[in-house]
């Protein structure tokens, strides 16, 4: 049996500082009316003629796990000058971004020739500097999210002949217990989208949770692009034609993390769904985050539609 530490009970992965519940606390959402539809429809072409002449550049903010490393990979193949790192992160432009000075950001601005700027931190924590970039983000669903931080970070759990992680219900709660306690791994805090997006660092615990939720949802506003994970090939597609890029989808080089994933969740849905619901429950604002980002989605999709026509995926 593979074990990390302590195997608990899948009723032990809801930890007191993350503990949410669903009935008493209802998902935060963006009023998308006319108003909004409108005002958005604005951002995004302003956006978009300013990239096109030069005068704001991109900006993604890169959350773990939900596609970031695609976004680096297309990006990079459409020409546009991104970092040379694996996955265009990297601490030499993050720190200035997130926790430096205005004069810092614009230190940076004028002595990079990057298109793109890529983000793994946390978002900035108060002076968003909207007059520089055109933002973009993706987001996830938190439970295969959680499964494919686990397959990253455990990179040695032995497999069965399908494929299946062996005992994969302990070794899953396991993992989120531990992640959740602010252990191991440290990439695995439940709500990780919502915190990074609140400009917050996940590792300082007693928190305002429903804050937070209200803040990173709110802060979505500012996005061009909140793509779903499962719906990158088109978030890309749609990207192309409203920047003007070539097409550049990266080649579907399946990693054993992705296609794991897959077989895990499926294999949760089907002997597990307790857990799997436990999962979500604990991870509850980045579940609500998940789902603004699909109907924001949708609507960023048309306003697409209405500059450049129909989008050939």
């Amino acid at each position: 049996m593979f074990i990390r530490g302590r195997v608990p009970a899948s009723s032990d992965v809801q930890s007191p500082q993350h503990r949410v519940s669903a009935e008493s606390q209802a998902c935060a959402k963006i009023r998308i009316d006319e108003d909004f539809v409108s005002t958005l429809r604005q951002r995004m072409l302003d956006g978009r003629t300013a990239f096109l002449r030069g005068e704001k550049r991109l900006y993604v903010q890169h959350q773990h796990k939900c596609g970031g490393s695609t976004l680096c990979r297309f990006f990079r193949g459409s020409g546009l000058r991104v970092p040379t790192v694996r996955n265009c992160n990297g601490d030499s432009w993050m720190w200035p971004l997130v926790h430096g000075t205005r004069k810092d950001l614009q230190t940076l601005y004028q002595n990079t020739s990057l298109d793109v700027l890529f983000n793994e931190w946390e978002f900035f924590s108060q002076d968003v500097p909207q007059d520089e970039f055109v933002f973009i983000t993706s987001a996830r669903d938190p439970v295969p999210r959680m499964i494919s931080s686990m397959l990253q970070t455990w990179q040695d759990l032995p497999l069965d002949d399908d494929g299946i992680v062996r005992n994969l219900s302990h070794t899953f709660a396991d993992f989120l217990h531990h992640g959740i306690d602010g252990n191991t791994p440290l990439d695995a805090p439940a709500n990780l989208q919502t915190l990074n997006l609140a400009g917050e660092r996940w590792e300082e615990y007693g928190k305002d949770w429903q804050k937070l939720h209200r803040l990173a949802i709110d802060r979505l506003k500012l996005f061009t692009f909140t793509i779903p994970t499962e719906s990158l090939s088109e978030g890309l597609a749609y990207m192309c034609a409203f920047f003007g890029l070539k097409i550049a989808m990266p080649k579907n080089k399946e990693k054993w993390n992705a296609r794991g994933a897959s077989k895990q969740l499926e294999f949760l849905q089907q002997h597990d769904p307790g857990l799997l619901e436990k999962t979500r429950k604990v991870n509850y604002y980045d579940y609500c985050l998940h789902l603004q980002a699909l109907e924001l989605w949708e609507v960023q999709k048309r306003i697409v539609e209405e500059k450049v026509g129909q989008v050939v995926l």
